[in-house]
């Protein structure tokens, strides 16, 4: 009995010395009807090459070149060139059990299942450690649904395998650092069923000093764009929760609206934000300073430049 194609997007950039690895975990699964597309996204070293080696012994490897669009072009592209009927994501400089995927296709399949949801390991200094998922006791969609949108399961795409039409006509955005946590709410509400598996099968991978949270202590204006990606995400916390009705609400409003001060903020020293973030910024905090709720401080207070006593002079 064929199974379904499962579609794994592992975009790639800079991780010449994770790779391998990765892609031993991908190629070694039980779970063996697989479509790996790898996005080489204008990687500067051999990560493109080492790409096009291991598709040259594997036919179920598929290698895309492109010029560099960070992360959410990269798996978008993935999701362009995906035909399997479910898909999953896997970042480079991380690895997996080999059952991985066994275990989460069979529920998958079992349970008829969208989304199917597993434990996942941390690669830290001292050591690895188990994460796991916490899950409602009735499994009731529309718990599962509040604990996505409170951020209580968390939104990471790695730990998961989805069905493939849940993306029909919904992409990655282009912010930075928070793409999972802003995605991850659509497609959950189009979600129909959602399933768990207790085994922890990714591991992920926080050594990683080229990563992109690596380098937030270095280059403060990442941090300005954080800040917006953070806000993007929780807006859309916030729309999917109003549309599902559930009170939770009102908690991804609180986090929206922290991150978009934040968010200006930072921009003034920095000035990295484009003029259209920040009118989105500006018109959501206005939009709710005058809209009846709890946030009556006027927008140009919320973001008033902070102000230092003066330092005396020696």
């Amino acid at each position: 009995m064929s199974r379904p194609l499962l579609s794994v997007i592992v975009p790639v950039y800079r991780v010449e010395t994770y790779l391998p690895k990765c892609l031993d975990s991908l190629v070694g699964q039980t779970y063996a009807d697989l479509e790996i597309i790898l996005v080489d996204d204008g990687s500067p070293d051999r990560s493109g090459a080492i790409c096009d080696e291991y598709a040259a012994r594997d036919s179920r490897i598929v290698v895309i070149h492109q010029e560099n669009r960070g992360l959410s072009g990269a798996r978008n592209a993935g999701l362009d060139r995906a035909t399997g009927e479910f898909v999953a994501f896997v970042d480079s400089d991380d690895y997996l059990e080999m059952s991985m995927y066994e275990n989460l296709m069979v529920a998958a399949m079992e349970r008829n299942a969208d989304i199917v949801i597993g434990d996942f390991y941390m690669i830290l200094e001292s050591g690895i450690s188990r994460r796991y998922i916490r899950v409602p006791d009735d499994g009731s969609l529309e718990k599962v649904r509040e604990m996505i949108l409170a951020d209580r399961i968390p939104s990471y795409v790695w730990n998961k395998v989805y069905r493939k039409a849940l993306f029909d006509g919904v992409r990655y955005e282009r912010i930075r650092g928070f793409e999972d946590l802003q995605i991850t709410p659509r497609l959950f509400q189009r979600a129909h069923k959602v399933a768990f598996v207790p085994e922890a099968g990714y591991y992920y991978n926080c050594l990683n000093m080229n990563a992109l949270t690596a380098v937030f202590n270095h280059r403060p204006e990442l941090n300005v764009e954080t800040k917006y990606g953070m806000f993007a995400a929780w807006k859309e916390h916030e729309r999917v929760a109003r549309e599902l009705g559930l009170d939770v609400a009102g908690f991804a409003e609180t986090r929206a609206i922290k991150s978009a001060i934040s968010a200006l903020v930072a921009d003034r020293a920095h000035s990295v934000l484009e003029p259209e973030q920040k009118r989105q910024l500006t018109g959501y905090l206005e939009g709710k300073a005058s809209g009846g709720n709890r946030w009556k401080t006027p927008y140009a207070e919320m973001v008033r430049p902070v102000q230092y006593d003066p330092v005396p002079t020696v």
